[in-house]
């Protein structure tokens, strides 16, 4: 874990509302933009450049689930190994100290208003062929969600006021590894409280219980959202 100190001078508190509109190419859907990027130069995976290959909106940063690539003939089609996924958010914070938490599975960062407060390691591939027992997760006195193995969390403390602008760039999958997001999620909250997933006012907690039905309206979101086109007839 890592802790960082950020003086930003700034404005007065405003929260942002949540819409109910699902996700969809209206970017106004929901407030935090997302775009999957795929086949970046190697080294390259945290600074992606060029358009990305895919873009939609989440409600909050948590990310559990990715859509559905299909091709022209509606076959499902594998993204690169690895691809990577950047979230953008923007909102305003009353004046004061603030916990933020970036969990991942591997290499990720996380930027506010372009300079890095966080960073997770990259995951090694398991190369023996046999997974390992993973240790149970163990909960804390604070309440909060405890990362589940192989997950990392890194953390930083920050003084804000005003607008401020988050992104998140994180590398999903890899040559060995499971190509998705696992529990992807970006949280915050001030000092000794219970943190929230970074998004509008009353966004989910980072609790077990939160998480869960957070988890739970993903799935159901991109099922709903990531339908497979129609394939035409004779097409193979």
């Amino acid at each position: 874990m890592r802790l960082f100190l950020l003086l930003i001078p700034g404005l007065a508190a405003l929260t942002m509302a949540a819409p109910d509109s699902p996700r969809g190419e209206d970017l106004s859907g929901y407030p935090v933009r997302v775009e999957l990027f795929e086949n970046l130069p190697a080294g390259s995976e945290l600074q992606p450049a060029g358009e990305p290959t895919e873009h939609y909106t989440e409600p909050a940063f948590a990310f559990v689930h990715t859509p559905a690539k299909f091709a022209k003939n509606a076959v499902p089609l594998d993204r690169s190994e690895p691809f990577v996924l950047r979230a953008t958010y923007t909102r305003r914070f009353a004046p004061g100290s603030y916990n933020f938490r970036l969990r991942a599975r591997g290499a990720a960062v996380l930027l506010l208003d372009g300079k890095e407060v966080a960073h997770t390691e990259p995951q090694k591939p398991n190369k023996s062929g046999n997974d390992p027992v993973p240790p149970p997760p163990v909960h804390d006195e604070t309440g909060h969600r405890p990362p589940a193995y192989p997950h990392q969390d890194a953390k930083a403390l920050l003084e804000l006021a005003g607008e401020h602008t988050f992104t998140l760039v994180a590398v999903i999958g890899g040559k060995g590894l499971y190509p998705t997001p696992g529990e992807l999620a970006v949280s915050f909250g001030r000092p000794g409280a219970i943190e929230r997933l970074l998004g509008p006012g009353g966004a989910p907690r980072l609790t077990d219980a939160d998480w869960e039905k957070c988890a739970a309206a993903s799935l159901r979101r991109h099922r709903g959202a990531t339908a497979a086109p129609t394939r035409p007839a004779g097409a193979l």
